[in-house]
């Protein structure tokens, strides 16, 4: 796998991560997404030493917390970086899955309780299957809703390139996408709702285009096949999509010239808006140019599905 990853923009600073106290893994992870001379590579084969060092270590529980604090480190880091900058991070988590480690005290591989770092990603402390029991934030606290559609994306790119076994594949309970998998669920026009299922369509289109063909929901923590595909499942989500975008009017800026502004009636239309919902509206840029790149991934895999 090619590094693919650059640093995160400047305005992201070192110090927006100097409380995460992780270290020395964390100091690891967090010089690879912020540094461009640090690749994915090398931060994997350090996180690779460490392991083999805690190994040897006399220390009780220290592979314990050795994994842990990775684990750690890689959430808290999925929050905080910009969606369309975790491309590193997103690597590093690949590559780690598919590194073995010697074990230096028995020989062999290095295990933990029957399971093998990293390949197995070993179910210590609080893993990443666990993590995806985070439920979105409720009410309208926007750093809490950035952080949560920054972390979802990060489990969609790692969906869609297949990470972990099924079973603890980390797209196993995104609740606000398979909701939509309902032929009676009707999906809200709230801002974080639309922008969340958003960040699936563009960051794991062909995931989603799989579990829409095999129509799997959730039972029992699980995604299972149940019916065959329907092809109101796929369309129903690019309709909804649609209603949602807001497509300027060449003439829009003339009628606003012409507008005098007095008539009520045309002012109770514009509360009534198809977008706003609870107060939330969907007609910031950022949430139209998500909405933009969602339909876009959407036509690319009717393309290559050959749905018309």
């Amino acid at each position: 796998m090619a590094n693919c990853g650059a640093a995160i923009t400047p305005s992201t600073s070192v110090t927006q991560f100097d409380d995460l106290h992780f270290d020395p893994e964390g100091q690891v992870i967090i010089n690879m997404v912020t540094k461009n001379d640090v690749s994915a590579a090398s931060a994997v084969d350090e996180i690779a030493t460490l392991s083999s060092t805690t190994a040897a270590s006399s220390a009780d529980n220290a592979l314990y917390r050795h994994a842990s604090n990775v684990s750690l480190t890689i959430h808290a880091l999925s929050k905080r970086i910009p969606h369309n900058q975790q491309s590193k991070l997103v690597e590093f988590c690949i590559r780690l899955q598919q590194v073995t480690v010697p074990d230096p005290t028995n020989g062999g591989v290095l295990e933990y309780k029957g399971q093998v770092f990293w390949s197995q990603m070993p179910q210590m402390s609080i893993t990443l299957a666990e993590y995806q029991l985070t439920r979105a934030p409720t009410g309208s606290n926007e750093d809490a809703s950035y952080s949560y559609e920054n972390c979802t994306a990060w489990r969609a790119q790692l969906s869609e390139l297949g990470f972990c076994h099924y079973k603890e594949d980390i797209s196993w309970n995104y609740d606000h996408l398979t909701r939509v998998f309902q032929q009676n669920y009707q999906p809200t026009r709230k801002r974080q709702d639309v922008r969340l299922m958003c960040m699936w369509f563009i960051h794991a289109p062909q995931k989603v285009w799989l579990d829409f063909q095999l129509r799997r929901k959730r039972e029992n923590s699980y995604l299972r096949m149940t019916e065959e595909f329907q092809p109101w499942f796929w369309s129903s989500r690019k309709d909804f999509l649609e209603d949602c975008q807001e497509l300027p009017s060449e003439d829009s800026e003339d009628e606003d010239m012409l507008s005098d502004g007095d008539d009520d009636e045309n002012d109770d239309d514009d509360a009534e808006d198809v977008g706003v919902e609870d107060g939330q509206d969907l007609s910031d840029k950022d949430t139209q140019e998500l909405i933009g790149r969602a339909l876009n991934n959407i036509e690319e895999v009717e393309i290559e599905q050959e749905i018309y």
